[in-house]
């Protein structure tokens, strides 16, 4: 009965109290052991945790540069996305979606949404103006490759919750929530809340910062209000309504 209600040990009456000491010390010595063994793995977990997390941000820093970006567009986009999705979730939206493990999985999966990019031939990658019909077919194949390629390179290193939001968010961040997106034309809530929101981030960074084929849209309120003409085309709603509720937060990153 002692062992069933989760002691550790016991000793019967009548007792030897060199006994009782011995066995109260190796007790003691084992749960010790055990304290020492879990910090171990503890920091063993957050180590390879941190590896993995520095290899997946390298390989999408690796993609922007092709474009001769320096990464930032990686690091804006990440830190926009943290922002909404920390909101919508202290807000209490979508409560079936949204707990922790969903919040940080988007956060740490939105630096891949462009790893598409990477079979993109540098000639329509890099050229300095409007892509013809033709080059835009085939830049938008990049949404659809994303998800492809983390099947390919980081399914097996990762939790299966992370893989299928960052597939989500590379195949589907650039849908639309009127249906007219691509590569799926999906609409509305059938497009993954990680790719919501995500598109936010994405095309408010595209806007606000110098790309190879324009120049920066300032200040940035004329971006927020691109953004709000789009709203129920391009954009959820009630996503987008809470991204400019955050605007002093989102122009503090931008000019970070």
């Amino acid at each position: 009965r002692c062992f069933e209600a989760g002691a550790t040990d016991f000793v019967a009456k009548p007792f030897v109290p060199q006994v009782l000491i011995s066995r109260v010390k190796r007790i003691l010595e084992n749960k010790h052991y055990q304290n020492n063994l879990e910090e171990m793995v503890s920091s063993q977990v957050d180590t390879i945790t941190r590896i993995q997390n520095e290899v997946i941000t390298g390989i999408a820093n690796l993609i922007e540069s092709r474009d001769g970006s320096t990464g930032l567009h990686v690091k804006n986009t990440q830190n926009y996305v943290r922002i909404l999705t920390k909101e919508l979730r202290r807000r209490g939206m979508y409560p079936d979606i949204l707990d922790k493990e969903y919040e940080n999985n988007t956060i740490k999966a939105s630096v891949l949404h462009d790893i598409g990019k990477i079979k993109i031939p540098d000639a329509i990658l890099l050229k300095p103006g409007r892509l013809d019909d033709d080059e835009f077919t085939i830049m938008k194949t990049h949404a659809a490759l994303g998800g492809e390629i983390i099947d390919k390179i980081i399914a097996n290193v990762e939790d299966e919750k992370y893989i299928e939001i960052a597939r989500q968010i590379a195949r589907s961040h650039h849908e639309r929530w009127d249906g007219n997106g691509y590569p799926d034309r999906i609409a509305g809530e059938d497009i993954p809340l990680c790719a919501r929101i995500m598109a936010i981030a994405d095309v408010f960074d595209a806007l606000y910062q110098e790309r190879c084929y324009k120049p920066p849209i300032r200040p940035i309120s004329k971006v927020l209000g691109i953004l709000e003409e789009n709203s129920g085309t391009q954009f959820d709603p009630n996503l987008l309504e809470v991204f400019l509720e955050l605007k002093d937060e989102i122009e503090e990153v931008s000019e970070g």
